[in-house]
Formats: structure tokens, sequence, C-alpha cells
């Protein structure tokens, strides 16, 4: 210590982390009486090294004195001493990260509105404590070893789906030891996506948000229908009176027929296509034929005599006789009148916006196709509609 002024001046320390030094006794760096000009040098004081500050690696020599003479206001002057270090401090810091796909939707895919959770740690990887991380880790005092974790979710968009993937930012995160820094950077990554996959188009006439395509592709894969040799479905073709039977055959499982002695119609016989469905729907009262004693299997079903099948196929359960019309084309009493009334109150059925069902009109394939979806699909959650002897 060194006096500056013109007068004797009183230096004595009042703060700092050294012992002895602030009490007034010997060696604690005191000077009463301090002429201009004059110096002293205090070596006696030690300071006693924490377990905190053996952890940081270093300690703060910083100190305050009291500069004093008589008729003189007192003047406070802190005396920096810096960082001293109590071993070759290197602080560092590591930074990995893990993303996980949340699949919202439990489809097991990623999907629009599906997430990806971002997980990103910091590692203490120096030989000193860190007293705080900042930066894409967020963390208080970190020992050497130790890590601590911060989430972030990124919500994946119709383009990540699109292109498979979705990108994972840069980050960056520093730590402080004192006046040192470690800092650790991650790149801009690439996640790959699990999409769901294109379905394959079964037929090349109907393709992927075309009215009834869900159900088409439904009646293929349960293998109710195989479409046409050429690779159509034709979804706006009518549907036959044979194609119908053979429909409803093959959704009841394709069961054993026991060939009639005689045929009970005339242009049904054997080895004709659908031979075998058209038998077992008469057997099993699905179908009755003409009073002429035909069954017409090339004939295009009608509407109504389709919702008289399947209201068949079902057991025929017993509705109450409509009171009003069902559809403002489907009065009380008109014929399979409470076929269609069951149909539309199963939610087999719903008509078409004008109000109407078009009985007899012929039933088109892809309207087929939603209407055996519907009876084994129900959206209301009851049971679905299978055939008689497969109830209960």
């Amino acid at each position: 210590m060194t006096s500056t002024g013109s007068i004797a001046e009183t230096v004595a320390p009042a703060s700092g982390p050294f012992a002895p030094f602030v009490p007034p006794g010997p060696g604690n760096c005191r000077w009463t009486s301090l002429a201009p000009g004059a110096a002293y040098s205090c070596t006696t004081p030690r300071h006693l090294v924490t377990e905190s500050e053996l952890a940081d690696g270093y300690f703060v020599a910083d100190s305050v004195w009291t500069i004093s003479a008589s008729g003189q206001a007192d003047v406070r002057l802190p005396v920096s001493g810096g960082e001293v270090d109590l071993l070759v401090r290197a602080p560092a810091l590591e930074l990995t990260r893990t993303a996980e796909l949340v699949d919202a939707d439990g489809d097991g895919f990623a999907s629009a509105g599906d997430s990806v959770r971002v997980t990103t740690t910091a590692r203490n990887s120096g030989n000193v404590r860190l007293q705080a991380v900042e930066g894409a880790v967020a963390a208080g005092p970190l020992a050497p070893g130790q890590t601590a974790s911060s989430e972030s979710v990124i919500a994946l968009t119709a383009a990540d789906i699109a292109a498979g993937s979705v990108t994972i930012p840069a980050a960056a995160a520093t730590g402080s030891n004192g006046s040192k820094t470690a800092e650790a950077h991650l790149g801009e990554t690439a996640m790959e996506l699990e999409v769901q996959p294109e379905a394959p188009q079964r037929f090349s006439d109907v393709a992927p948000g075309d009215m009834f395509y869900d159900e088409i592709s439904w009646l293929a894969e349960r293998g109710i229908t195989t479409g046409y040799p050429d690779g159509t479905f034709r979804p706006t073709a009518s549907v036959n009176r044979d194609a119908m039977a053979a429909y409803l055959y093959r959704m009841a499982g394709s069961p054993a027929v026991t060939a009639p002695r005689s045929q009970p119609f005339s242009d049904v016989t054997p080895g004709m296509e659908h031979y075998d469905a058209i038998i077992w729907a008469y057997q099993n009262g699905i179908v009755k034929g003409w009073p002429d004693g035909t069954f017409r299997p090339t004939t295009p079903i009608t509407r109504d005599a389709m919702a008289a099948f399947v209201h068949r196929y079902a057991g025929s359960p017993q509705l109450p006789a409509p009171g009003a019309a069902v559809f403002a084309d489907v009065p009380a009493g008109s014929q399979f009148a409470a076929e269609i009334a069951w149909m539309k109150q199963e939610g087999i059925t719903t008509g078409w916006p004008d109000g109407t069902y078009r009985p007899l009109s012929t039933t088109q394939r892809d309207a087929m196709a939603a209407f055996l979806f519907r009876m084994e699909n129900p959206q209301d959650g009851s049971p679905r509609i299978a055939f008689r002897s497969q109830q209960g």
C-alpha cells in the first residue's frame, strides 16, 4: 500500500476473503499513520479455500479498504485481486440431443398433426463447475460430469410428411465459470420420418379421393370383389342380380353349398358364373326370383330389390311398417318400403341430397360397396350387421 496523499493517513481493510485481515490485531494489514509517500506491504493474511471455491477452481481476491485522515471524510477504496486459480481450469461443455416421434393419432406413422419431441442435453465435460448454462439448455450450477436437459416440440406439417423428414434446428449453449466460458454447438439436422405408405391403387379407375374409394378398397381387401380382368372396378356400372348374390355370399364367408335336386330357377344352371352364390342365396331365403320361375341373373338390380336382399341377408329383422314416407319417393306401403326404412334406420343408406331414394334406379357398383361397408362398419358404435347364421 502506497500513500499518494499529502497528509498522514490511516489505512484499514474493510472486507476481503483473507484472515487475519479486517479486525484490529497483529498481521492484519492495518496501518495507523502512513506518511505521505510512504508504503508498506502486507503478507500475513491467508485465504482459506472453501469447498465451493474448490469446485469452481478459483476464488476472487477482491477487497475493500478504508482510508481516513484527521479532518477528512473517509474514502473507501476497492481493490480488485481478480480470480485466483486453484488449479488449471479447463471448463468444457458438450451438447447431445435425441428426437422422438409423438404419434398423436396412434396410426404408427408420422402424420400432419403429430409432433417430434426434441430433448437437448448439456454435459459438463470440463474439470470445474459451471455456475450457469444458458442457451439451448438453461441450468444452474453444473458439476463436472453432470447433465441437464431441456425439451422442445416440433409440430409436423403436411410439407414435412410430403418430404419424409423434418428439420431439427441448430442449437448452442454457453457455460460460465467465472470469467471463463465454454461453448457447445449442434448443427441443423434432418430427422427421417416413417410415413404411411401410399395405398396401392387396386383398380385403375378408382383413385384416392374418388367417391367411395375407401369402401371399394375395403371390399377388395375383404375379397368380396376382385374387379374385372382388365384391372378396372367400373364404379358407376350397374350391379347385376347374380353379382349381388355373389357379394353377399362372399361376405358370409363363402359357405359350402349343397347342390339342389332340382334347379330353383330356369335360367340358372350348374357351371354358370355365380351359380353357387345364387343357390346359396336362394336356400337361405335371400332371393326369391320372379313369378315366371326365372332369376334373371344378368339383369341390373334395382335399389329397392337390393334393400330386400340386404334385409333378408341380415335375417329379416322386424321393423314396424312405416307410417309415413321413408323418402320423398318411397311412400309408406310401397314395395320394399319396410326394407328401405330398415336400411335407413341402420345407417346403411342415406338416400340422395334431394331427399329421394330412387328405388327403381339400378344400384351402382360404388354405391353397393358403400352399403356393404356400412353394414360391417357402423359409425354409431352399434354391432355390425352380419349374415343371420353369424349373429348372436
